[in-house]
């Protein structure tokens, strides 16, 4: 590259920078402006390294935080910087926090409490908001340029579960000026075997989401109910991340233990860790228990429920108090068996936003009703014809 042509270059990004900066201030989006100021004062690295050398496990945690979370992805961002002790292991961030621009981070130590000191390693331009397309060329990127032997996944930002399109707007994952990914898309922007993925986001754990993801990684970590904004402890859980797959029982551990410390509201939490390869033959038992029922109704007025938010889209009933509630215990010897082998760890905090948490099974689902108005829209889900709801 001559010399003319890296000085235009750096003209070029001087100037679109200015403009960005201009956009904000005009807008008075004056917090996204802090945020924004705060990722470009990263130190900036060349996108490619030749020399590279291949390690055990690369990690992604891609925030969709171009919401009301802006300044919670400052906080857990500056955390996984303090959590950040070997430098040998490879977090990388994906962060978008406004309309236009968004930034990959490779995650360094932290230096200066009052900035970020990760590197920025590339900038993406793009107006499309909660876009999976970009999602999927994010992780291609990292695990092309920066190569690994496995690669873990945590998805960071506002989510729904399965909830269905409403009002033009997909709700189940990454809140960007209104629009969410759906489920399907989401499933379909990742690869497939990854070794795990870890939601810190709301309402994962059910069953309609869990299915469709059954090929995507070996463990899924997620939470049945919501996760308040405050996060992971990131400080915390970082060194397991890079860890054996069975170091995170301890990020979910220390997950709940975070907020069961905690006093009021604030000690609300619930985690589970589930094993993919188990879905198969719970799916099959209950199959064959419906199979055997030939039932139209199933109670679901006493069923623990883990949908807290009174705006929350659709209802979310824990899956072993559905079970008890509308079977004998006879019945489900094969299938409370297989229930175990699928959650591998779970833990809640005795309440939840102020409401008591009495049944925890690890998962949730939705309790077919064809009279609700998202009814048609949950038949399009794995679950629901694997399962025998469908039947």
């Amino acid at each position: 590259m001559n010399l003319f042509f890296k000085i235009n270059i750096i003209i070029l990004t001087i100037i679109n920078n200015f403009l960005i900066l201009i956009i904000f201030f005009y807008e008075k989006n004056y917090c996204l402006c802090f945020f924004y100021f705060f990722l470009y004062s990263c130190k900036k690295t060349s996108n490619i390294t030749d020399s590279y050398i291949t390690i055990k496990r690369n990690v992604l945690v891609f925030m969709e935080a171009n919401n009301d979370l802006r300044q919670d992805a400052w906080y857990s961002i500056k955390s996984m910087e303090k959590g950040m002790v070997d430098e040998n292991n490879d977090l990388f961030v994906y962060i978008k926090a406004s309309d236009l621009v968004s930034h990959i981070l490779k995650i360094r130590p932290s230096k200066n409490a009052n900035s970020l000191s990760s590197d920025t390693i590339k900038t993406i331009y793009s107006y499309k908001p909660s876009d999976p397309v970009i999602m999927k060329d994010v992780i291609d990127y990292i695990r092309k340029t920066y190569p690994s032997d496995s690669f873990g996944l945590i998805l960071w930002s506002h989510a729904t579960s399965w909830a269905p399109p409403r009002n033009k707007r997909i709700m189940s994952f990454g809140s960007d000026r209104g629009k969410e990914m759906d489920i399907l898309d989401l499933k379909n922007a990742l690869p497939d075997n990854m070794d795990y993925i870890i939601f810190d986001a709301c309402s994962m754990a059910s069953l309609e989401v869990l299915y469709e993801f059954r090929f995507k990684s070996k463990y899924i970590l997620c939470s049945p109910s919501e996760v308040l904004s405050e996060s992971y402890p990131y400080d915390k859980i970082v060194p397991y991340l890079f860890l054996d797959l069975a170091e995170l029982k301890n990020i979910a551990r220390i997950y709940y233990e975070h907020y069961n410390d905690l006093n009021g509201s604030a000690q609300s939490a619930t985690i589970s860790l589930i094993k993919m390869d188990e879905l198969e033959e719970m799916c099959f038992n209950l199959r064959e228990l419906l199979k055997s029922e030939q039932r139209n109704f199933f109670l679901r007025k006493s069923v623990q429920r883990f949908d807290y938010s009174q705006s929350f889209p659709v209802p979310s009933f824990d899956f072993g108090d559905f079970l008890t509630k509308n079977f004998n215990s006879s019945q489900l010897v094969s299938l409370k068996k297989s229930l175990s082998k699928v959650v591998v760890y779970k833990n809640n905090t005795p309440n939840f936003l102020g409401r008591p948490i009495l049944a925890n099974s690890g998962v949730t689902c939705y309790i077919p009703d064809s009279n609700d108005s998202y009814y048609n829209y949950y038949t399009g889900y794995e679950w629901y014809r694997a399962s025998g709801f469908g039947e």
